[in-house]
């Protein structure tokens, strides 16, 4: 489950991670309020952060960050000329089987399609 970005609020990326458990319904009597076909389970909480262990920001971009963090990096979209955050809004989010990401949602928009991913994870509170 990937939290959508409120657009107005200093919120990190997340990464939340719910276990499920489906029992089908095979019967034809309609299921009463106290039938259990689905659980939940909380199973972690992932905070993303950008290259150089630098936290990640929800608010709306309001500035491209022209300088790299990294040689080779593209411009990314950042909070503001005084708050060089990466602006993220990760709904849209892949893990790949190294466990890196790839943000599409928002970043197909700015990049067009990418291969790459330029975060990864660091920190896995349990």
């Amino acid at each position: 489950m990937i939290p959508s970005r409120d657009h107005t609020v200093d919120y990190q990326a997340r990464r939340h991670e719910i276990k499920f458990t489906f029992t089908p319904y095979y019967g034809s009597a309609p299921l009463d309020y106290s039938a259990q076909t689905l659980q939940l389970a909380y199973h972690k909480t992932t905070l993303l952060y950008e290259r150089l262990n630098k936290k990640t920001t929800g608010l709306d971009p309001l500035a491209v960050r022209t300088t790299p963090l990294v040689p080779g990096d593209p411009q990314l979209p950042i909070a503001s000329t005084v708050d060089h955050r990466l602006s993220l809004d990760v709904e849209g989010t892949v893990v790949n089987e190294d466990k890196s990401y790839v943000f599409l949602s928002f970043l197909k928009c700015l990049f067009g399609n990418i291969e790459t991913t330029f975060f990864k994870k660091v920190l896995d509170q349990r």
